[in-house]
């Protein structure tokens, strides 16, 4: 056996066991004796050399590993780990941001200015229009002419792993563990949030925001109330057979009262609309891919026998002229003139005014299509939003103020952050002093809180949480009935029956090489499919053939790929 002896981590005195010889009786011998005391003596004088070689005086003790590991980190100069300000003297960020046409200039709105009062931090902005930012956002990353932060910056899974790895974004995990506790509240409350936004390497490289406020978590479709009451009816369908018997009264009936045969029972903005509203009647569930994940198995959803019921169910509408025949052509603004128009009996809208010609007040009420079953599916489910948004909020490597710049970010995750991200200072308590309005001068609220307040409006995805009571209360009745009514209708009605249809994981760079190369033919062949099945261009017949060409196409090893993630994700 040998014995190391390590002094400075410099010099190295190796002793073997020969040098250590022993009688029987467990004594060094003398002749040995006589080598260890000159080892003593060696060590001793080494020991001193070394002291004195670091400028220590005589007289003091060197720290010993455990007492230095023990001391605390110093905190960087200018910098407080809690409190406000966050730094005594200002310092500058340059942010960049995905900006919005409703949106005045950034460095002009209330969020930014009452967000560096608070925080002793300056901002310099660089705001594409959102026409143009990925472009620019990969011109920066291209020309390494980067941010400080990417501040509502929407960067796509993708440059999360590519430019994590190449050290271009900062990992932030052991930022938050020291410097985040609102962060740290959210991945306690909402785990899954963390495993989200964990790239496959193990490290956050982008905060999110998120979104708990019901009304946007799930898309809906609408009936047409006045359609209804000129028909007599009360009945909402609840499975498709149903519906199918509501499409052909609205069609035969003349609800709009107009004499002429030109209602449109069932219409969609575009086809895949019908994944969100029908296709969970058959049971099955899909992503912008076209991947579900049942019973823990990915699956490439085109692929399942019950996607052809629910093709053939569609072509049954399509034919009679039960839905809109205009699906696969018409525009957002003709899809919205129909129902103006008062020619759509069932619809898709964030909100029944949007579509009809009702105000939103009258939306109150206003009845809604629920998930429904089917002759293959006897359990209602429906797809639902995470509410989880990527990409909101990065740090480079050219930030030299990672500690503040995390500190400014989790500030907006608390209560008070994320109403000033939502409404700045321009709100006021209700007499009840529970609930609190925004205050606008002009009638557009909309249009006033993006030209004057925040980036939020229009569609800047910025990170913050919107967990709040004060937020929630923000929906109460007495101040956004309507928007209190969609939150009810999706809480009783949708979410109860809700699922995702595929977590929102990450894959590696490889992986997402393949898949880019796959799911592009894929997903354009299924789509150019889809319209032949559904408007008869091509009969039921042709199912098997469709499916085998989509497994030659790639379809199981994109299953592959995504079951791999999916394993990956769930044991995070």
């Amino acid at each position: 056996m040998r014995l190391n002896f390590e002094l400075d981590d410099r010099i190295r005195l190796r002793v073997s066991k020969r040098d250590f010889e022993k009688n029987e009786k467990g004594y060094c011998t003398m002749k040995k004796y006589l080598c260890w005391s000159m080892v003593l003596v060696l060590l001793l004088a080494l020991s001193a050399g070394c002291s004195n070689g670091n400028n220590a005086n005589d007289n003091e003790t060197a720290p010993n590993e455990s007492a230095v590991n023990n001391q605390e980190e110093a905190l960087p100069e200018n910098f407080h780990a809690e409190g406000f300000p966050i730094v005594d003297n200002p310092v500058t960020l340059k942010l960049m941001g995905m900006k919005y046409p409703i949106q005045g200039a950034w460095e002009d709105l209330q969020f930014f200015n009452v967000l560096s009062e608070k925080t002793n931090i300056k901002f310099e902005f660089d705001t594409p229009a959102s026409q143009n930012y990925a472009e620019k956002k990969n011109l920066a990353f291209a020309t390494n002419s980067l941010p400080d932060i990417f501040f509502g910056g929407s960067l796509t899974p993708m440059d999360e792993v590519e430019y994590g790895n190449q050290g271009v974004l900062v990992p932030l995990e052991g930022l938050i563990e020291k410097y985040a506790p609102n962060i740290q509240k959210l991945f306690e409350e909402m785990p899954d949030v963390k495993k989200t936004i964990t790239a496959p390497d193990g490290h956050i490289y982008a905060l999110p925001k998120i979104s708990t406020i019901p009304r946007g978590l799930a898309l809906k479709a609408w009936i047409n109330q006045s359609w209804l009451e000129k028909l007599n009816m009360t009945d909402i369908p609840a499975d498709t057979e149903a519906f199918y018997e509501l499409l052909k009264q609205f069609k035969e009936g003349d609800p709009n009262g107009n004499g002429e045969a030109d209602e449109i029972p069932f219409s969609v903005q575009n086809p895949s609309m019908l994944t969100t509203i029908i296709l969970p009647a058959f049971g099955l569930v899909e992503d912008g891919n076209k991947i579900g994940v049942f019973n823990d198995k990915a699956e490439y959803v085109p692929l399942d026998p019950k996607y052809k019921d629910y093709l053939t169910y569609v072509r049954r509408l399509y034919e009679e002229k039960l839905l809109d025949n205009e699906i696969f052509s018409h525009t957002q603004q003709q899809y919205t003139a129909k129902g103006k128009e008062n020619k759509t009996g069932v619809f898709v809208a964030a909100g029944p005014f949007i579509h009809v010609d009702i105000t939103p007040l009258e939306s109150v009420g206003y009845p809604y299509l629920p998930p429904m079953t089917s002759p293959v599916n006897d359990h209602k489910i429906y797809p639902v939003s995470t509410g989880i948004a990527r990409g909101a909020f990065a740090i480079t490597k050219e930030n030299k103020n990672p500690e503040a710049s995390i500190r400014l970010a989790d500030y907006l995750y608390s209560e008070e952050g994320a109403k000033l991200v939502m409404m700045g200072e321009s709100w006021e308590w209700n007499a009840d002093k529970t609930s609190w309005s925004f205050v606008s001068p002009i009638d557009n609220r909309e249009e006033y809180r993006g030209g004057k307040i925040t980036p939020d409006a229009g569609g800047t995805i910025l990170p913050y949480w919107t967990w709040s009571k004060e937020a929630m209360a923000f929906a109460a009745k007495e101040n956004n009935p309507q928007g209190n009514y969609f939150n009810q209708v999706t809480n009783d009605a949708y979410l109860p029956y809700g699922v995702t249809p595929f977590p929102m994981t990450y894959f590696s760079e490889e992986e997402q090489a393949r898949l880019n190369v796959l799911l592009t033919d894929l997903n354009t062949y299924v789509d150019q499919m889809n319209a032949k099945f559904i408007t008869g261009n091509i009969g039921m017949d042709q199912w098997d053939e469709f499916t085998s060409t989509l497994k030659k196409m790639g379809a199981e090893e994109v299953q592959q790929i995504h079951q791999v993630a999916y394993d990956r994700w769930n044991q995070g």
